[in-house]
């Protein structure tokens, strides 16, 4: 492997001593973690996040969370616990267990190289549904109890039993088509709550919660209004189908926004290897809207997108469109996935336009065709109204496709005294 920092820097000495900054250092199951090497100082550099080389081990090898790379024009499959490269990685712990992190650095030194290391620890706990574990199944007969040998078989049925600290199980193959989707009515969308797994089981397709008529959305979280916050934290949604399709209006699939209480905090919220899907000609629609911006509040922290395919009209024109749009104030990742459509011939039409301010981290994302003509990523951040830093960004071993560019750091109205970016990294793309 080629040496992956700047070769014309000389680093005698490499500083550990600020450790591995982490997203969080415990959860619960499926745990995801993000870390960064913002802390790690050199001899040599004022810009070590740029100049040094730095390669993760995240301590569990039988982890088989692979993705393609599509670094140097090559596609090959990469294993996440142990081929990422670069300031900036994630990773999801499915099994309980102690873990040890590991970042590897090194510093171009003559004709050799100066080199250190420095671990984090990682406890992951069984996630506990103690407030319920539920089994939905749409072809089920009514009057189940909710068990895996008499499911619910309703949308209803399936917001009703939202609570703290519970698991809702759909069986694979069921399919929720209607004009009501999560979340999206009922007591569910005012509560607070911190523990929340929704996930498939059985055998085959993902399961589907689909929007056919009417305005609703697949899936709504929000924090509540002025009045009423309603913070909610340690939410997984994972193997879900979520879409939209026929008569319906609705200018998305998925909200997960936090602009209804300035003090209300959405917290380790992450989508994994989920499919969402907006066959909708809506102008101006956006398939998921991570969005937490409130005034001059940011509400959010520790969002991720894994492995999740995103799908938009391959049709041109539709106004400004989005596949994914918004984000935490600290800490977003996307890993792995696809994302295809969002095509205007307007200024705003982006694959991803996020809006965060720190630990920004892109891997292993193939951008598809489409007749999109903007940015495949704009590397947002819209401070409060004076000069703000947005800063700690990796884009790495991603394919750029299907727009006219493929990323852009900047700010909404592209003003430098509002924002400016500092230690950003674009690596091994192709």
């Amino acid at each position: 492997m080629t040496f992956q920092g700047n070769p014309n820097v000389t680093i005698t000495a490499i500083n550990v001593g600020g450790g591995i900054a982490c997203s969080r250092t415990s959860g619960q199951t499926p745990c995801f973690v993000q870390v960064s090497a913002s802390a790690i100082t050199a001899t040599g550099t004022s810009v070590p996040y740029e100049d040094l080389e730095y390669l993760w081990n995240c301590g569990d090898p039988t982890g088989v969370e692979t993705f393609t790379s599509y670094a140097d024009g090559q596609r090959t499959r990469n294993n996440a616990n142990s081929d990422q490269w670069g300031p900036e990685a994630a990773y999801v712990y499915r099994s309980a267990g102690n873990y040890t992190v590991t970042l590897t650095i090194r510093g171009k030194n003559g004709s050799g190289f100066t080199t250190a290391q420095v671990t984090q620890a990682i406890t992951v706990t069984t996630f506990s549904a103690s407030g319920g574990e539920w089994y939905f199944d749409s072809a089920a007969a009514g009057g189940g109890d909710g068990s895996i040998g008499s499911p619910f078989n309703t949308i209803s049925d399936l917001n009703a039993k939202l609570a703290s600290n519970t698991a809702l199980h759909i069986k694979r193959g069921s399919d929720f088509s209607g004009t009501t989707g999560f979340l999206a009515t009922g007591a569910g969308a005012g509560m607070t709550f911190s523990g929340l797994r929704l996930d498939a089981y059985g055998t085959g397709a993902l399961p589907i919660i689909n929007i056919s008529s009417g305005t609703a959305l697949a899936l709504s979280i929000d924090n509540g209004t002025s009045g009423s916050g309603r913070p909610k934290s340690d939410i997984v949604v994972s193997n879900i189908s979520l879409s939209n399709s026929g008569t319906t209006t609705a200018s998305g699939v998925a909200n997960i926004i936090a602009t209804g209480n300035a003090s209300a905090a959405l917290a380790n919220i992450y989508f994994d290897n989920c499919t969402l899907t907006t066959a909708v000609n809506v102008s101006s629609a956006v398939v998921l809207n991570m969005d937490d911006h409130n005034g001059t509040n940011h509400n959010g922290s520790n969002y991720g997108l894994w492995n999740c395919a995103f799908q938009q009209p391959l049709v041109p024109n539709l106004g400004n469109r989005q596949c994914f749009f918004g984000g935490p104030q600290d800490w977003f990742f996307i890993v792995g996935g696809s994302f295809v459509g969002a095509g205007s011939s307007t200024l705003l039409d982006h694959h991803i336009y996020p809006d965060v301010k720190t630990h920004i981290l892109y891997r292993y994302i193939n951008f598809g065709s489409g007749p999109g003509k903007n940015y495949n990523i704009n590397t947002n951040w819209d401070g409060a109204g004076s000069l703000e830093f947005a800063e700690f960004i990796l884009l790495s071993d991603n394919y750029f496709f299907g727009t006219l560019r493929a990323f852009d750091s900047g700010n909404g109205t592209n003003d430098i005294l509002l924002t400016q970016f500092r230690n950003v990294v674009a690596q091994r793309n192709n």
